[in-house]
């Protein structure tokens, strides 16, 4: 059995998943390729398997990627490319033709010897991610530009009371003049004049409020639909990672029996495979991983909560409607 059909039968747990994963060594050969990484790129495992990586990808001959990609084949550390910064170094593309944004984490690894390390490529699709990102800040900008014309809109407001409070004033004054001799027009007009003030600051303070309710709407609007996506997507998501930890507690209980075998080279197989399940702390990560879905989870309760109060906070789903309401739960 070749090296490259070892790689595959350890690694085939990966070969399925829908993230891109592939595994070079010093040489820059590419030792481990998935079924994933081939449909994205069009480039088969039989093609490119035991070849240089840098034909397929030029781009990686650069400095600028020569030496990230270096201190990870050295074991120093790993390395993050964004896909806003290096969207083109694996070019990928969707079936509509446009280029898959793609963020690559590549990690240092051992070779199966032990005497050399290796990169693990493991390359993610956050083009509906990096979309919705995208989505978001323009609604951001959308809320800020209504929020400046809100603004603008109660400047001018209050500058058109302000003028029509002066001239009141001004009216006063000359009432004032006109009826010295007369102290009840005098008190009746200071009366009217101290209506208007409060007139002018409830008109203000009304304005704000109908403002912060469309502001409200708007906000619970834009955030339910991707916030239902990502619920939706994180249910999927923590089905798949059930998936697999099935599997890899499958391959644990393998190992354990192929170790108790008499079969030596299936036995010492057995115990690198549990060697290296230790290195990687598999048992410590899958432990863990369930308290990460349950703080996600949370997290997206209290998101989908914050939308809820919004929308019953602006009423917008019922415009013209008339029910009974709790001011209570509003407030």
């Amino acid at each position: 059995m070749s090296i490259i059909e070892v790689v595959d039968e350890h690694f085939k747990v990966l070969d399925h998943i829908p993230v891109g994963v592939f595994i070079i060594n010093k040489d820059y050969s590419v030792m481990f390729w998935n079924t994933c990484m081939e449909g994205w790129t069009g480039i088969p495992k039989s093609e490119i398997s035991d070849a240089d990586f840098r034909d397929f990808f030029p781009i990686f001959r650069e400095p600028r990627y020569k030496g990230r990609i270096a201190n990870v084949l050295d074991g120093i550390s790993p390395t993050l490319f964004s896909p806003q910064l290096h969207k083109d170094a694996l070019k990928s593309y969707l079936p509509s033709g446009e280029p898959r944004m793609q963020q690559i984490m590549v990690l240092p690894i051992r070779s199966f010897d032990g005497s050399d390390t290796c990169a693990l490529f493991v390359v993610e699709d956050v083009t509906e991610l990096t979309k919705r990102i995208a989505a978001l800040k323009n609604v951001r900008n959308e809320l800020q530009k209504a929020n400046d014309e809100m603004e603008a809109r109660v400047e001018r407001r209050t500058a058109e009371l302000a003028a029509t409070n002066n001239r009141l004033e001004q009216e006063i004054i000359e009432r004032k003049q006109a009826e010295e001799t007369t102290r009840l027009a005098y008190t009746e007009l200071k009366t009217k004049n101290h209506e208007l003030g409060q007139m002018q600051s409830q008109l203000v303070q009304n304005e704000k409020l109908a403002a912060i309710g469309q502001l409200a709407a708007g906000v619970a609007h834009e955030m339910n639909t991707p916030v239902g996506f990502v619920a939706s997507n994180f249910q999927t998501l923590q089905s798949y990672v059930k998936k697999i930890k099935d599997v890899l507690a499958a391959c644990s209980r393998l190992s354990e029996h192929v170790e108790a075998s008499e079969g030596a080279e299936l036995s010492a197989e057995a115990s690198a495979a549990r060697k290296l399940w230790g290195e990687m702390k598999i048992d410590f990560i899958l432990e863990d991983i369930e308290g990460l879905f349950e703080d996600s989870k949370e997290g997206l309760e209290r998101v989908t909560d914050i939308i809820v109060n919004l929308r019953d906070f602006s009423r917008a789903g019922l415009p013209g409607d008339r029910e009974e309401y709790c001011l209570n739960d509003g407030i």
